[in-house]
């Protein structure tokens, strides 16, 4: 007989489950995933094993600390950590914002629009992909950000197989059999072996990758983790970062496109700080737009209707939520979405996009029923980055080009696409498999 799992659905249980952290872990679903992901049994010991004396001399200074008290905790838990200390306020996240961001507004120029985006073009406008521009700006400006250039000069079409297999990601989580994952393995096969050829380049022609993926590999290359495994344990990273930011920024302009007046007060709210640009770096921007409050609320309620993330604790020992004993080894699942959807707090109109209750009451974000990123221990430590990656495309789309719904120009075109809720997701859902929206984009008068 199989050990329970426990539907956490309630907010205040949600609440008590991730601030409790003794015995309550998150390394029996990591697992899970490093093997659905398809690294070797060898690696996977190896990430929960203890990790031996390392000196890093480029290792910032900000982290020593954190770092000493971790030093005898798993290599799983360090890279976590990693991740966690490269992504929370501070020199490298400043660092890693100002690539990222600068990424991103040297994307969003007229001549800088590739022509695969372009379904038809006059001399002063043209109809594009939203789904396409969304993915090309967020996913190569954090890709290279990242990773530097070289990952994208090992394999150009990496895009096109990393969306085919965040779509069907959650085949590996369900476990799902045989040829009924093949899609699933196929494109994770080809971004698994894109990231094995990038890291057995000499790290040379990658040094201009970020702090945070030099020190995994280095980690990961200590413990007899080669390219191969590196490549499918770095994959799982490279996921979080991508799969939500485009998809965010997809409904946000859907969402401000379908609806005039929303248009017109977020134009009027973010002008004045586009017109300062040149003066500003993308960083210091993006933190300006961070400020504007009708922009963050709709960013915050298109989240609310889209996400629907997952918590996954077992139980490892003794335990109880509200005096409720749990079982050792029983899982904890946490679906925010009905939480996100519930009535009680975000009204009867809980199902249909209105940004107004986040402009009216910024304190619905901060409320228990609002947490798509987590929380406790384990909140996202890139939501701030994320937001800010969000915030600036989004404001430049609009600012920049004056959008417009577009012609549909094929069947792909719907002014409202659906949301694929089919199919299980444990981030930002995309549109069903198919519905796009065609933009019209006006060239700006700086070209």
């Amino acid at each position: 007989m199989g050990q329970p799992v426990y539907v956490i659905t309630s907010p205040h249980d949600a609440v008590l489950v991730l601030k409790k952290v003794d015995n309550l872990s998150m390394d029996g679903w990591v697992t899970d995933l490093m093997e659905q992901f398809g690294a070797s049994s060898s690696s996977i010991q190896a990430m929960w094993s203890p990790v031996p004396e390392y000196k890093d001399e480029s290792q910032p200074k900000e982290f020593e600390k954190a770092l000493q008290v971790a030093s005898e905790e798993p290599l799983a838990h360090i890279c976590q950590l990693l991740f966690r200390l490269n992504l929370s306020p501070g020199e490298q996240a400043d660092a890693i914002q100002s690539c990222l961001l600068g990424a991103i507004h040297e994307r969003m120029t007229w001549k800088g629009m590739p022509g695969f985006l372009v379904l038809t073009e006059s001399d002063n406008s043209r109809v594009i992909s939203l789904l396409k521009w969304s993915q090309y700006v967020l996913l190569e400006g954090a890709t290279t950000s990242f990773f530097g250039k070289a990952l994208l000069q090992v394999e150009p079409d990496l895009f096109k197989s990393f969306c085919e297999f965040d779509d069907s990601s959650w085949k590996l989580s369900y476990r799902i059999p045989g040829i009924w994952a093949r899609d699933v393995r196929r494109s994770k096969g080809f971004v698994q072996d894109s990231m094995k050829r990038y890291f057995d380049l000499p790290t040379e022609m990658r040094s201009d990758a970020t702090y945070l993926i030099h020190s995994i590999e280095t980690r990961m290359r200590a413990v007899g983790i080669g390219s191969k495994d590196i490549g499918t344990l770095v994959l799982m990273f490279y996921w979080v970062i991508n799969a939500n930011a485009w998809k965010t920024s997809f409904w946000m302009l859907v969402y401000i496109a379908n609806d005039p007046i929303l248009y017109q007060n977020i134009t009027n709210e973010i002008t004045p700080i586009l017109s300062a640009s040149p003066q500003l770096a993308p960083i210091e921007l993006a933190s300006r737009l961070s400020e504007c409050a009708r922009l963050v609320a709709v960013y915050n309620e298109t989240i609310r209707l889209t996400a629907s993330s997952v918590s996954v604790r077992t139980v490892v020992g003794p335990a109880n939520i509200d005096n409720l004993n749990l079982e050792k080894g029983a899982r904890l699942v946490i679906p925010y979405r009905q939480m996100l959807l519930d009535e009680q707090f975000f009204g009867a109109d809980a199902q249909s996009f209105n940004h107004e209750r986040f402009f009216h009451n910024p304190a619905l974000a901060k409320s228990p029923s609002y947490k798509p990123f987590g929380g406790g221990t384990t909140l996202c430590p890139g939501r701030i980055l994320a937001q800010r990656e969000v915030l600036l495309f989004v404001a430049l789309a609009v600012g920049k080009f004056k959008l417009g719904l577009g012609t549909g120009l094929d069947k792909t075109h719907r002014q409202l696409p659906e949301l694929e809720t089919k199919n299980p997701c444990i981030g930002i859902m995309g549109p069903v498999t198919g519905q796009d929206v065609h933009i019209n984009v006006r060239k700006p008068h700086e070209g």
